[in-house]
Order: structure tokens, then C-alpha cells, then sequence
């Protein structure tokens, strides 16, 4: 991979340069390129190989705890940033996404994957 580099999809990017000072090495970035691709494809497409809810929620909280451990960042849910992008979700996105609100879920009840209805 050459330097400065962003592995890239239409969705998503990260920064190469700023992977490999953490340490993270060729074949990581390999991986963590082939997890965000999956990833992305479970946000779009929730049930395409998935039957429920929850195991879509499963899925998700499993890659982005994998990304944590390759990125090297402390393993806590508290900082997952991709939980309420999953399509049909009704969780508010903008509260979601606010700093403000870093550390803390805010919920729609009516939410099919997050909410009282899972």
C-alpha cells in the first residue's frame, strides 16, 4: 500500500498513514479493509444474511469491537459509532452522532433493532 493512502469504498475510508502509527501492519489493514466492507454491506442490507434483529445487532457490535482491537483503542462500547446506521433503524442519528451524547444511547422505542420491539 503506498503512502498516504486511504483504502476507500463508496461508503466508507480510512487513513492508512494513520493505521500503520499505531502499528498496524500490512496484513491488518488487509483485514480491517475486508471487515469494513462486510460491515457496510450488514448496515445496507440488514437481512440478506441475516433471519432477526438481534442477530444483526450481534453482528455489527462483534465487527466494531473487532476494529477496536486492530485499531489498538480500548475495547468499549461506548465509543461504537456504527450501531444506528443500520438501515430501518429509528434510533435518532443526529443525536447519535453529536458529542455531546459520546458514551450514551439514545434510543427510539420503536426501533425494531435497538428498541422495547427486538
Amino acid at each position: 500500500m503506498k503512502k498516504d493512502e486511504e483504502m476507500k469504498d463508496e461508503d466508507f475510508s480510512f487513513n492508512v498513514d494513520y493505521a500503520r502509527s499505531r502499528g498496524i501492519t500490512e496484513p491488518e489493514l488487509l483485514a480491517m479493509d475486508a471487515i469494513y466492507v462486510y460491515l457496510f454491506c450488514v448496515l445496507r442490507k440488514p437481512f440478506h444474511q441475516f433471519d432477526t434483529h438481534k442477530e444483526v445487532v450481534d453482528v455489527i457490535q462483534a465487527m466494531e469491537y473487532t476494529l477496536q482491537l486492530f485499531w489498538k483503542f480500548p475495547l468499549t462500547a461506548e465509543k461504537h459509532s456504527y450501531w444506528y446506521q443500520v438501515a430501518a433503524c429509528r434510533c435518532p442519528k443526529m443525536d447519535n452522532s453529536d458529542p455531546m451524547y459520546s458514551g450514551r444511547r439514545i434510543i427510539n422505542m420503536d426501533c425494531e433493532f435497538h428498541g422495547g420491539k427486538q
